[in-house]
């Protein structure tokens, strides 16, 4: 409380006149959270819709700009019985790290990899394979990053080229080669 010059009370200067309106505290407008809001709905929807996009065209059989080929490749050697389940390999020329190339119907090399271990295999068609014992050898083999789109495809193992050219459905799907002496 102020006191004037005689120590009288000082009249209140405010008292009984009202506040003005400016100096009343006013509501924040909520826009910076609208607008904040309505963009994180935004985005959030043209991700759905771009992954919505995606999965329609994966489900489609639209292919991608590579594929992985994982095959097989099988040698049948009659004159030589094996236990089945038993490693094994063909010489020198088919065995573990044997190469596998892909390449295009007219030759230009697509991707390479190369041959598993081999597993002895009974062949029920072969004189020793219905006496219980293995006459084929199996590979596998992975071949990645092979391009898509082209018209057909070849495969290779071991040097020795295949003269069956294959679809990319077929390469997508795991090509099977086989081989015998």
């Amino acid at each position: 409380m102020f006191t004037g010059e005689d120590g009288s009370p000082a009249a209140d200067l405010h008292a009984g006149a009202s506040t003005p309106a400016a100096n009343v505290a006013q509501p924040k407008t909520p826009w910076p959270w609208i607008i904040l809001a309505i963009s994180a709905v935004a985005v959030l929807l043209i991700g759905i819709l771009i992954s919505t996009n995606r999965t329609a065209a994966d489900s489609s059989g639209s292919t991608s700009s590579s594929i992985v080929v994982t095959g097989t490749f099988r040698h049948s050697d009659a004159s030589s019985p094996m236990t089945p389940g038993a490693d094994c390999h063909v010489g020198q020329k088919y065995q573990a790290g044997s190469s596998v190339t892909v390449s295009d119907a007219s030759g230009t090399l697509l991707g390479y990899g190369v041959l598993s271990s081999g597993t002895a295999v009974i062949n029920a068609g072969s004189m020793y394979g219905s006496e219980g014992y293995a006459t084929d050898c199996n590979f596998t083999f992975t071949v990645s990053d092979v391009p898509a789109g082209k018209s057909g495809y070849r495969l290779t193992v071991a040097g020795q080229p295949n003269t069956l050219i294959y679809s990319e459905q077929e390469m997508r799907n795991g090509p099977g080669i086989a081989s015998g002496s």
